[in-house]
């Protein structure tokens, strides 16, 4: 993807240009010559020699800022722009998303150059034609303060230059689309925090709730404790002590009934009879307490 989007040039017909270089440069060789002559001649033509060495130097100058350049500079299409040079005095970038409509188009003879209709919004890039392709923008872009529609422009590959024109459109276009679907989906997930932010204050500010919550967590605990302490209960309690537990609660036993009083001769004889051990009397256990056991009272005996 990176050397997809890495500028691609696009040369143009730097031909002209060339002989203008070239043109200098036996400018600049004659301009020495002449000098070099001048000074061998005669000592007193020293001020003509020097004239001679300083327009040599105009000529170097004019030579590096706008002959050489030219030849040096191309066209150009990255990832987002059209960019067009010609030399250092010109350069323009358009961006792909302004440019509708690219086709190549004829153009007179005799038109090379940079000229600019401010009135009907049309720059001409020409370096020597007679072909050039035609940009039509849906945007227009500013140049030198003027409002430009349309461009014309010339390259040595024109078929090339438009078929990279629309690919990089279409780069640019498709990374666009998953970029905003990148920022979409960033965007959605961020809602979804900041959603369910706010529910778990309001869950947490709610007093009521969470001490319901906390009671049955609380009630939940105990019953599970009593199931654990009833289970190890069972597990350590012989069996015979889980009967005498589990056995209902014995029945108080009916009052006696009031005996007749008889003689003081037949009381003596019914003590003369019980006998002279101990009597063992069971007290039954209150039916208040299901779980209590009857007790076992001894009763010593009597003594006559």
């Amino acid at each position: 993807m990176a050397s997809y989007l890495m500028p691609r040039p696009f040369p143009y017909n730097a031909s002209r240009f060339r002989i203008a270089f070239r043109l200098h440069l036996l400018a600049i060789i004659g301009l020495a010559l002449v000098a070099l002559v001048v000074l061998r001649l005669s000592p007193r033509l020293l001020f003509l020699a020097y004239i001679l060495l300083a327009a040599m130097v105009v000529v170097i100058a004019l030579t590096l800022t706008s002959a050489m350049w030219p030849v040096r500079t191309t066209h150009s299409v990255d990832g987002e722009y059209v960019i067009l040079r010609q030399g250092l005095g010109f350069r323009l970038a358009i961006p792909l998303a302004k440019v509708s409509k690219a086709k190549r188009t004829e153009i007179g003879p005799g038109r090379a150059g940079i000229r600019l209709d401010r009135e009907n919004g049309v720059l001409e890039v020409i370096a020597s034609g007679p072909e050039a392709v035609r940009l039509r923008l849906n945007e227009p872009v500013v140049h030198k303060g003027a409002l430009v529609r349309e461009v014309l422009v010339d390259v040595l590959e024109p078929g090339e230059f438009i078929d990279c024109i629309r690919e990089r459109k279409k780069g640019a276009a498709l990374l666009g689309r998953m970029d905003s679907g990148a920022r979409a989906k960033a965007d959605e997930d961020a809602g979804e925090d900041t959603e369910e932010a706010p529910a778990e204050e309001d869950q947490g500010e709610d007093g009521e709730s969470e001490e319901e919550a906390r009671k049955a967590v609380t009630a939940e605990r105990l019953r599970t404790w009593d199931g654990i302490k009833g289970n190890l209960l069972e597990a350590h309690t012989p069996k015979a002590a889980k009967g005498r537990a589990t056995a209902k609660p014995a029945r108080p036993a009916p009052p006696p009934e009031p005996e007749e009083p008889g003689e003081p001769a037949e009381e003596e004889d019914a003590l003369a009879v019980l006998p002279e051990e101990d009597e063992i009397e069971v007290v039954p256990a209150l039916p208040t307490t299901p779980d209590a056991r009857a007790r076992v009272v001894r009763i010593p005996k009597r003594k006559g």
